[in-house]
């Protein structure tokens, strides 16, 4: 679970309560996400965000594709995740 007081997508989580936002608290299987599941699963949803994005340069771009290819394998190991991400050439 992420803490009060942290940031997703540039808001705090405090405000995303507030407005009713989801956000994960349990892994595909139904257990509790700990510190460091949340963490790895901010990291993965902010890296599909700038994979999608087209505004970036070259060289970026396809780090950014490299990393989110990465943590992919990670979220998917943990069942945080079940998706593919070819829409995003990753």
């Amino acid at each position: 679970m992420l803490k009060s007081g942290w940031v997703r997508d540039g808001i705090h989580m405090d405000d995303m309560k507030e407005r009713g936002v989801a956000m994960a608290s349990t892994d595909l299987l139904g257990k509790s996400l700990t510190e460091a599941e949340s963490e790895i699963l901010a990291t993965y949803d902010a890296l599909k965000r700038l994979a999608e994005r087209d505004d970036l340069p070259p060289c970026a771009a396809r780090n950014v594709r490299k990393a989110l290819a990465c943590m992919w394998q990670a979220t998917n190991d943990l069942d945080l995740q079940f998706e593919q991400l070819y829409q995003v050439g990753v």
